[in-house]
């Protein structure tokens, strides 16, 4: 969750039962990768504990510090795997924002663009964020880590309730989903001020675990006293995906 570029990829799957094994592979492979980070987390801690490298200043350089241990063979493979990994997450994210202005801004604003149009609007709008996203990532200072926090947390609260809930329980509702979105982006903003201003959330939490939280219960809240698209309401080409 929390990752649209993966979402759409599975969209792109014409059978459901495609489904199964997306989610194996996509699962899989996260599980590797979030081993991997573990692992770099404790060579780092050994590496601080036995003296061999001076404590961190910044705990991104820890996983420089680990792959330069490594042989030359597996230091290529790994820088070349994260390379890849950014590039791809960067493309993605470049379809979908273009998309999202050549396709859906558009016909929300009622302008019929053919799809020649469509297309040239699309690319236009990737050339754009492209460029304006390198000039960010090199200008913007620590609020490219804010911002990158905002959305993470933003694409979390958000996809987790409209996905997996709606995904796994029949009985959520159009009008849940959407309630459960709107509390999310207003959360996320709020809290983002609230935490930037000096103010911390209890236990130390970050704050999309409250806006996740908050959008699963107005989720099922709303959904058990509404019925839109929901139980036997659901759309003919969704009941397919409730039978995987």
């Amino acid at each position: 969750m929390g990752q649209p570029q993966v979402l759409q990829r599975m969209f792109s799957i014409d059978d459901p039962e495609g489904l199964r094994t997306v989610g194996l592979i996509s699962g899989a492979t996260y599980a590797v990768g979030s081993l991997l980070w573990m692992l770099i987390g404790f060579v780092a801690l050994f590496m601080v504990a036995n003296g061999d490298v001076a404590a961190f200043a910044n705990p991104d350089l820890a996983v420089f510090q680990f792959v330069n241990r490594l042989h030359i063979v597996l230091q290529m493979i790994i820088y070349a795997g994260l390379v890849a990994a950014i590039m791809s997450t960067a493309g993605f994210f470049m379809s979908l924002a273009s998309g999202a202005i050549a396709r859906d801004l558009t016909r929300a604003l009622g302008i019929d663009l053919s799809d020649s149009s469509e297309t040239w609007v699309g690319r236009a709008t990737v050339i754009v964020i492209g460029v304006g996203s390198v000039l960010f990532g090199l200008y913007g200072g620590e609020l490219v880590a804010i911002l990158g926090s905002f959305g993470w947390g933003t694409f979390m609260s958000g996809t987790l309730p409209a996905v997996i809930i709606g995904l796994l329980w029949q009985g959520a509702s159009r009008e849940g989903v959407t309630a459960g979105l709107v509390v999310s982006i207003v959360l996320n903003v709020a809290l983002l001020a609230y935490t930037q201003l000096g103010n911390t959330l209890p236990l130390g939490m970050d704050f999309y675990f409250v806006t996740t939280s908050s959008a699963i219960v107005t989720t099922i809240f709303v959904s058990l006293v509404t019925n839109g698209a929901s139980g036997e309401n659901v759309p003919e080409h969704v009941k397919p995906v409730f039978d995987l």
